[in-house]
């Protein structure tokens, strides 16, 4: 075994600052320490160089020939696709448009060296075929890191090639150009004009050419650019808090909110902004990030260390590693502005081309026991990798029952809707009593799976945001089913993963409430509560997770809900049980756990959009109904009025929405003094 030494001490280090507790930092370390592996175990002089490309050809072609078909609406991979023509579905087997691109692109230059040494026709059309296929898709992908990088890796292959075989590669081009030629026409022809492409749709080169064009000039807050450059800017604020360790492996998916806040709280383009960032789109800036100075120097000595033994192969006439080195340059490239670390099929093929490019340097060399030995150590973090994709097909299939049950819960309000429009006409609804019955089954159906699939797929992966989005859904779906079914599937499904109070980070980072949920045990909406508190503590445990602003809007408007049941029902009742004091103390935690969540949901997300318009006049008007006008709404009025007004300034908003002079017109009256003086002073700069 070779290539041990300085190799797997560099891989290893992540885990001094790792955190441990949190599973994406197991699941990455997973994939680096196969890639570690596949560079120790590879052994070069057992290659057999032309088999190597023949098979690499192949896989280029099948994973061509999957992303055509995705193109065009197909798939046999059990993939949802929502729409034909257009580069977001082209994922074959990899998953990802960026990454099917980057694959074909590192493998291009090999093709091409086994196209020009190729003298068989078998061979020959083989790697022709293999070529022009990956061409066209890695065109219809889009990407343009990787048409940047195969740009330079091509050139760069076809100038060392030239250099190196001089005559002799002059007539190898003659026999072979007019093919060449014809794979580029072919090439540009699928990507300018695609056979089958609707009318009025723009082609992959109309659209790609503007996607280069708006980097240019800038795209504005919906671009690639701005959404790298937050992005860029939010993995060195987390270096500049802990400069030499980083915050540990795999915590930039974790923290990025938290340190995304930081830059949107402050003036600019950014202010109030959000997006939901689970990779820096930058592997050596998330490097920085997550392992501080020292895992980066060593890291960049190691790449260095490849490139460099690379290089002097390549000087000594050796083509073969050229095109390896064209290959491995691809995917370098490509990791300054995306994560084709965090990606297997490229993490592999960037090891691979290390290990080749490493061939026959000074190493330690193992006795080939110490192979088994890595293969023990392999199992538990296969089990762990395992766990992480079981619980990706657990999401993949809680989000399908998730829009069968919405769609199911449309038809469900507009055959009550049409039949209380038929029995004020005296019409008869007996036939849409079976069809009402039919859909209230399929309701019931759909949400036990939801429940089931979200909260075993919670169990494989702990901190999956989604999941939990899933779960907390299928929760909330109980509320249309009678009250039965209601306590039968929470007793059949129970326990349930509920937030028992904050991590170490998140009292760092987010400060989470510690108070415990509860409602009157004689409550005539003691099902709905129930329902209700299940609710929030389910979604609570987001806090421990990667933020979602979402799920804060959602915690925010259950409790508020909930407060007014509980207040009306004291309010309605002649003789309520329970007196002022303790009916308080059972609604604080309530009123807590509103507050906060609506706080750190515009915290994150302070912008309205199409998902999200006025969420602060839904948390003032939150207030005012649980409160009245004499609690926080004053300060909070005040607040979100000066937010509005910098959104105004920055140019982010040209004006306060309708919305909102509605809601000042009818609620102004409501402060006191001090604090009107001060709104109508920001409304009079508006």
């Amino acid at each position: 075994m070779k290539k041990l030494g300085f190799i797997s001490i560099s891989f290893f280090i992540p885990l001094i600052s790792s955190y441990t507790s949190y599973f994406d930092s197991w699941f990455l370390f997973f994939q680096i320490l196969t890639a570690v592996f596949l560079i120790m175990i590879l052994r070069v002089e057992d290659l057999k160089k032309e088999r190597m490309i023949v098979y690499l050809s192949v896989s280029a072609f099948i994973v061509s020939a999957l992303g055509i078909l995705n193109f065009y609406g197909y798939n046999i991979l059990f993939q949802k696709l929502p729409s034909a023509f257009n580069r977001g579905i082209i994922q074959s087997t990899i998953g990802n448009t960026n990454y099917v691109a980057d694959f074909l692109a590192c493998a291009l230059p090999l093709i091409l060296y086994g196209y020009f040494g190729a003298k068989g026709r078998f061979k020959t059309m083989l790697f022709w075929l293999s070529g022009t296929v990956s061409a066209i898709v890695i065109l219809w992908c889009q990407t343009r890191s990787v048409y940047f990088g195969i740009f330079l890796s091509l050139l760069g292959f076809l100038w060392i090639y030239f250099g190196l075989k001089k005559k002799h590669a002059f007539q190898i081009l003659r026999k072979k150009a007019l093919f060449l030629v014809l794979a580029f026409l072919i090439a540009f022809i699928f990507f300018a004009f695609p056979p089958g492409l609707p009318e009025n749709t723009p082609s992959p080169f109309e659209t790609a050419f503007l996607r280069a064009v708006q980097v240019v000039e800038g795209e504005g807050t919906a671009g690639s650019p701005y959404k790298r450059e937050l992005e860029w800017q939010t993995s060195w604020e987390m270096f500049k808090d802990k400069p030499l360790l980083g915050h540990g492996w795999g915590s930039f998916k974790l923290l990025s909110a938290d340190y995304q806040m930081r830059i949107t709280e402050r003036e600019g383009k950014f202010y109030g902004d959000y997006q939901k960032d689970y990779e820096s789109h930058s592997d050596w800036l998330q490097l920085l990030a997550e392992g501080g100075i020292i895992l980066f120097a060593v890291f960049a000595i190691l790449v260095i260390w490849i490139a460099v033994n690379g290089i002097k192969k390549i000087l000594k006439g050796d083509l073969f590693m050229a095109a390896v080195f064209c290959g491995w340059l691809v995917i370098f490239i490509h990791s300054f502005v995306e994560f084709p670390f965090h990606m297997q099929p490229s993490l592999a093929m960037f090891a691979i081309f290390s290990a080749i490019l490493l061939d026959g340097v000074k190493t330690i060399t193992l006795k080939p026991y110490w192979r088994y030995v890595f293969l023990l150590l392999m199992v538990p973090v296969l089990y762990v990798g395992g766990r992480a994709y079981l619980a990706d097909i657990f999401t993949i299939r809680s989000k399908i029952k998730d829009a069968k049950i919405e769609f199911y819960l449309k038809g469900y309000e507009n055959i009550l809707t049409l039949a209380s429009q038929m029995e004020e006409v005296g019409q008869s609804t007996d036939d849409l009593s079976g069809l009402n019955r039919e859909m209230s089954t399929s309701i019931l159906k759909d949400t036990m799976d939801l429940i089931f699939l979200s909260k075993y797929g919670l169990q494989m992966n702990p901190d999956d945001t989604f999941l939990n989005g899933y779960l907390s859904a299928g929760i909330s779906n109980l509320r249309f089913l009678p009250e039965e079914n209601q306590n039968f599937i929470i007793g059949y499904y129970a326990p349930f993963p509920t937030y028992q109070g904050p991590t170490d980070f998140a009292v760092q980072y987010r400060n989470p409430p510690t108070s415990k949920l509860t409602f009157p045990d004689d409550s005539q909406h003691q099902a709905h509560l129930k329902l209700a508190k299940l609710y929030c503590e389910i979604r609570m445990n987001v806090v421990n997770m990667p933020l979602d602003p979402i799920a804060m809007r959602g915690i925010g408007g259950i409790a508020k809900n909930s407060i007014l049941l509980m207040q009306g029902e004291r309010e309605l009742s002649e003789n309520y049980p329970l007196d002022e004091a303790v009916f308080n103390e059972i609604l604080a935690p309530w009123y807590e756990w509103m507050k906060y969540s609506y706080r750190l949901a515009l915290k994150m997300r302070g912008r309205d959009s199409a998902d999200w318009e006025c969420v602060d006049l839904e948390f003032l008007t939150a207030l005012l109904e649980t409160e009245g006008p004499d609690g926080d709404f004053q300060e909070e009025f005040i607040q979100r009025l000066k937010h509005r007004q910098r959104l105004i300034e920055y140019e982010i908003d040209t004006d306060l929405p309708d919305l909102w002079y509605d809601f000042v017109d009818v609620n102004i009256e409501c402060l006191r003094p001090e604090y009107r003086e001060q709104a109508e002073e920001i409304l009079s700069q508006l």
